[in-house]
């Protein structure tokens, strides 16, 4: 629910000579307190409601519909439906600390109204003084007087979880959602069940943290700032949802070598070239709102090019008072695969940083690092990430836990033997989802601050089995994650025996039962560690693999990765295999763009060591050719690619030549008529990824119109009908929850006008 939405929903509520809250239920049930409209109860008393966000305000006449004296609640019926999107109530009581936010009406201020926000204190088991949420308001705020607050919802995770009521005395206090529950279904008003929050909330939910970081990194603008951490403790999820609570810092972007949807692997991502690519189509983007331009450089112009753009960036943001924030996650995953294209990366890096912006690296240990960073930044720049909190882990388990399961006791156990690691609290949720006892639960080895050490308990028992070891040398060397059905088939009969039993004992740690990729890199580090002397009996085993069996899509795409990865493979049949027609068959297999770009940047280097004249100039004029096809001649026709591509049936292949680095190549007027034509065939998911790239370019384009300079009418009644066009294709799609989206953005932006 947005703050938008609570706002227009709350009313004025006026009977006889008490006056007060409410807010709308239903389209035509509002919530108030009892004493609000005790008079019409008593005395026949007229009841008034005026919504006075609307603008002109909106006033109807009312009757009480039910009541309960004891709890000080009333539910009051309007003359005629409202069409204003009633608030969400919410029977999940809020956890101490969480922050709320209330709209009302209190006497001082009818004619404005007033919002209050604050931290949630405790909350009761019973009724205390007629309330069992305690709450605290923050002073800037607070007011010496509340009579008129009376009825106001409580907000708290988007949710009405409670209606705040004024005593004689003057105090404030909230009676919860939960409390009323009985009542307000005997009227059959609609209430969210779900008292557990949600895994990705209780995740995510790091606030002190975040204010910790937020304070750490306000002291320190212009310099670099190292996040530091146990492997799987949350860096990664950190730095991709990072918001910040301090409003002068702005998180620009993240550039992680281990991005959750790729099959681009971390020594590509290192490049510079690839580095500089992204960089400048996202601070083009953030300056102009419109992508910049694919560009090869030389390594010196890239160092040059690379200081210019942050140079930008933090000229952008000082003129607006702020300090732009861009996190580069990863850094181990890079030194694990290719320790000298980690150093040219960091060598991209200027030494100092202008003013206005933070560069943030992520990775386990800075001291590993903190040769390559030199004067960059020191042992004072850095901050650790901390383990979850037990009210975090708590929630996290209400959520994720099966209903048979989830009781305190269970929890309480998985909260001792998970001590805040996120990486091991999976693996424990699954292991009691599956049915795996409270008594089995306390055998399990507690993590010692480390992950590394359940690990090793774990490699303990799989070492023992060598056709184990042979399975996971083989599953994390694999570029992406392939089908089990197909893993199956790279497996000897021994290991094709145990496959099923192995599967089983690393289940929690791949991220889907029925494919091949682990869950977190931390776990593919380890085992790549463990297996290294493996790494070139594997790599020319997967290579040969790919060649017998060619016409599987993974070993086509992949053929010339693995065999030039593979040391005993013959250098120049890798070469030879380099063909056009091979190119072209992985073309309409789907291959992206930048991957092939890479193999061929790799057959180059070794026709160039064979010293063989021709075959080295055979692969320039091929890396030319393809370079060239995609950099400019597909970049020029991104649109008309992308409806050829649909028109043959390959629709997942037409984002590629739509979207590059997450951003738009082609305006968004023909992204819309690509997304139309998609789900004209029924690609749906791939229509909905599409538009929610366009949504997100217009959602940044809209708040354009509270900045100073604005938007012209023409320009905003352009974005607009292009939003409504998303939404309604959105709804084509199959997304019902549009429908909603779309009511509130026509309802918000008519109001926005008006006033």
């Amino acid at each position: 629910m947005l703050d938008t939405e609570m706002k227009v929903a709350t009313c004025k509520i006026e009977c006889g000579e008490e006056s007060g809250t409410g807010s709308l239920i239903t389209s035509k049930i509002v919530l108030t307190a009892y004493h609000c409209v005790a008079e019409a109860i008593e005395s026949d008393s007229e009841v008034s409601v005026t919504f006075n966000f609307s603008s002109p305000p909106s006033v109807l006449k009312a009757r009480v519909l039910g009541h309960d004296a004891k709890l000080d609640i009333a539910l009051v019926e309007l003359e005629a439906v409202c069409d204003i999107p009633p608030i969400k109530l919410s029977d999940l009581l809020p956890l101490g600390g969480n922050r709320f936010y209330s709209y009302g009406c209190p006497a001082s201020k009818l004619t404005m109204g007033h919002r209050l926000e604050g931290a949630i204190v405790q909350t009761f088991e019973s009724l205390k003084l007629g309330s069992d949420i305690e709450i605290s308001i923050d002073e800037p705020i607070s007011l010496s007087d509340y009579q008129g607050f009376s009825g106001a919802a409580l907000v708290c995770n988007d949710v009405c979880v409670g209606v705040i009521r004024v005593s004689v005395e003057k105090t404030i206090g909230v009676i919860s959602i939960s409390r009323l529950r009985d009542f307000l279904n005997s009227f059959d008003i609609a209430i969210e069940t779900n008292n557990k929050p949600s895994i990705s909330q209780s995740l995510a939910s790091r606030e002190a943290f975040t204010e910790q970081f937020d304070d750490f990194i306000s002291a320190q603008t212009g310099s670099y700032i190292f996040i530091n951490g146990a492997h799987g403790i949350g860096k990664s999820t950190f730095c991709e949802a990072y918001s910040p609570e301090t409003p002068s810092l702005e998180h620009f972007g993240t550039y992680s070598f281990t991005p959750r949807v790729s099959t681009k692997n971390a020594t590509r991502l290192a490049q510079p070239q690839e580095f500089f690519n992204w960089l400048n189509m996202q601070v083009s983007m953030f300056i102009t709102g419109t992508p910049g331009r694919i560009e090869t450089l030389d390594y010196p112009e890239l160092i040059n090019k690379t200081e210019q753009l942050l140079l930008q960036l933090s000229e952008t943001y000082s003129s607006n008072g702020k300090t732009g924030i861009l996190f580069i996650d990863g850094l181990d995953e890079v030194e694990r695969q290719d320790a000298d294209t980690l150093t040219k990366f960091i060598g991209l890096l200027p030494m100092t940083l202008p003013s206005g912006v933070v560069i943030v690296l992520s990775a386990p240990n800075y001291e590993q690092f903190a040769t390559r960073l030199g004067n960059r930044l020191n042992r004072e720049s850095c901050i650790s990430m901390p383990s979850l909190s037990d009210s975090a882990v708590q929630n996290f388990c209400y959520g994720a836990l099966t209903a048979e399961h989830a009781n305190s006791k269970t929890v309480s156990l998985i909260c001792e033997r998970v001590q805040g690691h996120p990486l091991y609290l999976r693996y424990l949720i699954d292991l009691v989802n599956s049915g795996t006892s409270n008594d089995e639960l306390k055998s399990l080895p507690l993590i010692d601050g480390s992950i590394r050490k359940y690990y090793d308990l774990l490699w303990l028992k799989l070492k023992e089995d060598n056709d184990a070891v042979n399975l996971l040398a083989i599953a994390v060397r694999l570029h992406w994650g392939i089908s089990i059905s197909h893993f199956t088939e790279i497996l000897n009969s021994n290991e094709q025996a145990i496959l099923l039993g192995t599967l089983g004992r690393i289940q929690h740690l791949l991220l889907s039962p029925t494919e091949t990729t682990i869950y977190h890199s931390s776990f593919s580090d380890f085992l790549l560690e463990k297996t290294a002397l493996r790494e070139q009996d594997v790599q020319l085993r997967l290579a040969e693999h790919c060649e017998k069996q060619i016409q599987k899509k993974y070993c086509l795409l992949n053929l010339i990765y693995h065999a030039l990865k593979a040391e005993g493979t013959d250098k120049a049949q890798v070469v030879a295999l380099c063909t056009q027609k091979w190119i072209d068959d992985c073309v309409y297999q789907g291959i992206e763009p930048d991957t092939l770009l890479e193999d061929l940047k790799g057959v180059l280097k070794a026709a160039t060591e064979l010293g063989s004249l021709v075959e080295t100039v055979r692969i320039l004029l091929l890396c030319q050719r393809i370079q060239f096809r995609y950099n400019t001649l597909f970049a020029q026709s991104a649109d008309l690619m992308a409806s050829a591509l649909i028109c043959i049936g390959k629709e997942q292949e037409a984002l590629q030549h739509v979207s590059r680095y997450g951003q738009l190549i082609i305006p968004l007027e023909e992204a819309l008529v690509v997304a139309l034509k998609l789900v004209d065939s029924n690609s749906h998911e791939t229509a909905l990824e599409l538009l929610g790239i366009v949504e997100k370019n217009l959602t940044e384009a809209l708040e354009q119109v509270s900045n100073e300079n604005g938007l012209s009418y023409k320009e905003f009644l352009n974005i607009y009908d292009l939003q409504i066009q998303q939404f309604l294709l959105k709804i084509r799609a199959g997304d019902d929850s549009s429908r909603l989206l779309l009511s509130n953005f026509q309802y918000y932006w008519m109001k926005a006008i008006d006033e």
